[in-house]
């Protein structure tokens, strides 16, 4: 039978790899859309263009964002990973049109 320490480990390991999931899933999604709302005002191109150019992009995005989230080292590097790009686009995305941006 395995000792207490083991499945303590073990326990602790499923747990970050949970939430390793979740903060893939989630804030992977907040930093793709955060990210699409900046290109989309940022974009010189029509507002059609600007908004399938940033839907194909959002697929890349994502898919860095999740690498990123299982590369780190450990779980509070890949959140904060994931926070610093999206409140800085975020704020871009919200600022971008008061400044005089490109639509």
């Amino acid at each position: 039978m395995a000792n207490k320490s083991s499945l303590l480990s073990l326990t602790s390991y499923r747990i970050e790899v949970a939430l390793r999931i979740l903060l893939a899933v989630a804030g992977g999604y907040v930093c793709t859309v955060a990210t699409i709302i900046f290109l989309v005002k940022a974009l010189p191109l029509t507002r059609s263009d600007a908004v399938v150019i940033s839907a194909l992009l959002s697929f890349t995005i994502f898919t860095l964002a999740v690498i990123w989230v299982f590369a780190s080292r450990n779980l509070r590097r890949a959140a904060l990973g994931l926070l610093l790009p999206t409140v800085i686009f975020g704020l871009l995305g919200f600022i971008f049109p008061i400044l005089g941006g490109a639509q």
